[in-house]
């Protein structure tokens, strides 16, 4: 029977590398998801809404073995997701 592999990300290593992606439904309509890495953790994150769906961002993170999550009534692009990331994980550390 084959170990479980655990990865374990080494931000030294591989630097500051963000995985957002979109995806699409089979209706057409599109959402994004996936992780950003900031200096105080990985935030992961969901986006959706059109005219057919409700506008929709969660952001979810994890410190200090506390989990913390924001949803915002609104969808956004790949590049603010970003921002976003950064600035909820910043608000939670207090920095």
């Amino acid at each position: 029977m084959a170990k479980n592999k655990v990865h374990k990300w080494n931000m030294r290593r591989h630097g500051n590398i963000n995985w957002i992606r979109t995806r699409k439904l089979d209706d057409g309509t599109t959402y994004e998801d996936g992780c950003v890495i900031t200096p105080f953790g990985i935030v992961s994150l969901y986006s959706q809404g059109d005219e057919k769906y409700f506008p929709n961002t969660d952001l979810r993170f994890v410190h200090n073995g506390t989990h913390y999550s924001r949803s915002i009534q609104k969808r956004y692009s790949k590049r603010y997701l970003v921002t976003l990331a950064h600035r909820f994980a910043k608000d939670i550390v207090g920095e």
